[in-house]
């Protein structure tokens, strides 16, 4: 029976110089986007998930009257 190994190469990935530039630039790209926000006035974001379908069918009824 052949002996797998438990080495992963994935954490070692991540200390690389490249993962370090891609962290670095979407941490930037990130606070451009919040800046943007702030600068619009939104102060949080919220995001509602839709659980209720009729409801959903109910708007769109309304919508399309």
């Amino acid at each position: 029976m052949p002996k797998t190994s438990s080495f992963s190469p994935a954490p070692l990935l991540l200390c690389t110089p490249a993962a370090s530039t891609i962290f670095s630039f979407l941490s930037d790209i990130l606070s451009i986007i919040l800046e943007l926000l702030e600068r619009e006035g939104i102060d949080s974001l919220y995001i509602e998930l839709e659980t209720d379908p009729e409801r959903n069918k109910r708007e769109q009824k309304a919508a399309n009257n």
